[in-house]
């Protein structure tokens, strides 16, 4: 279920998650707060909806999140990932985010 709320000068879009948490979003128009929500609301539907507080992670922190996740890898690749990772790839990311 999601919906718009004016508070004040403002309009605040909630809506729920797939896994049932509850997100808002304020906006300064009622339009831009629709909007957002039928973009969310795709998102579930389509079933490729991210949460918005995980596109605020870096490739760097998701990286360093990921290798301490993993149980599988030996311990020379756990040793190695970090500098392979930032030799190949994360250094190059970074100059288009620049």
């Amino acid at each position: 279920m999601a919906q718009t709320e004016k508070r004040g000068r403002t309009y605040r879009a909630r809506y729920y998650d797939p896994l049932g948490r509850r997100h808002s979003k304020t906006f300064t128009r009622k339009a831009d707060a629709e909007r957002y929500l039928r973009e969310m609301h795709i998102g579930i539907e389509r079933g490729n909806w991210l949460d918005p507080r995980d596109a605020e992670t870096t490739l760097q922190e998701w990286s360093e999140e990921f290798l301490s996740l993993t149980r599988r890898l030996s311990g020379n690749v756990k040793r190695i990932w970090p500098h392979r990772a930032h030799q190949n790839w994360l250094h190059l990311v970074g100059h288009f985010l620049k």
